[in-house]
């Protein structure tokens, strides 16, 4: 995991150079065309536009940090990870392979595949046409009375983007929305492990679904996508898994008489 990150952290700011960013005006139009002619903020700021309302969206949003975390360690230190076959009963060499997956088929692959900003950089793709301006302004003055995590590492970003320099936290991507994609094997893994754990975090990727356009990190589209991939790579791991035990693990030793 740690080397996956840390590839994914060096592959991330050469997305642009690799794909340069073409993709965010239509996302942008796929977005307002599935929801009824409407940017998906401007449906979603008379619920969640009140300061305090996007200040604690922001906090969930980035308590994402430590439940990613804490499952992570959760699955690599629980027992059921090291018995023999125990891939199709418990959740956690499941929950690995998908988690890593997500990373590198949808943080990777898809990312530049895809290669787009976010709204909250839409600017430096059309600044001249910024269907996201209001948006970015709204936060901005929510940032002045109720400080938001979002507006500063947009602004860290921005910054690193436009004057790149070496041991900076850079590199921006939009789709697919890796933030939407975990949270939703967290909730799979979660139902696996209880079903009330399971209404827990339903909630918890609902937040994270509604502050990644709320806080204009992501198009609604980036969040759909996430979700699907994450869907398919969880049943896909069970399958995987499954054939392993199957074909390459022990079988395990009966007494004769």
């Amino acid at each position: 995991m740690l080397l996956g990150f840390i590839a994914f952290a060096g592959t991330k700011p050469l997305i642009p150079l690799i794909n340069a960013y073409s993709w965010d005006e239509t996302f942008m139009r796929l977005d307002r065309w599935i929801h009824f002619g409407q940017d998906p903020w401007r449906l979603l700021d008379p619920i969640l536009g009140h300061p305090i309302t996007t200040q604690w969206i922001n906090y969930v949003y980035n308590i994402w940090f430590i439940v990613m975390f804490s499952f992570w360690v959760g699955a690599a230190w629980s027992r059921k990870t090291h018995a023999v076959h125990s891939a199709s009963k418990g959740w956690e060499r499941q929950f690995l392979i998908s988690f890593i997956l997500c990373w590198i088929i949808g943080g990777m692959i898809l990312a530049t595949l895809f290669s787009s900003m976010g709204p909250a950089f839409y600017d430096l793709v059309d600044s001249t046409n910024n269907p996201f301006t209001a948006q970015m302004a709204s936060l901005a003055a929510i940032h002045e009375s109720h400080p938001l995590w979002a507006v500063d590492s947009h602004a860290m970003l921005r910054e690193a983007y436009l004057n790149p320099a070496p041991g900076q936290l850079s590199g921006i991507s939009a789709m697919p929305s890796i933030h939407n994609a975990t949270s939703t094997l967290f909730m799979l893994a979660a139902y696996r492990i209880h079903k009330k754990f399971g209404h827990l975090m339903l909630p918890f990727l609902i937040c994270i679904i509604l502050g990644s356009v709320h806080l204009a990190w992501h198009y609604a589209v980036d969040a759909y996508l996430g979700i699907i991939i994450a869907v398919i790579l969880w049943k896909f791991s069970a399958v995987a898994l499954k054939w392993q035990d199957r074909w390459f693990m022990p079988k395990p030793l009966t007494e004769t008489a």
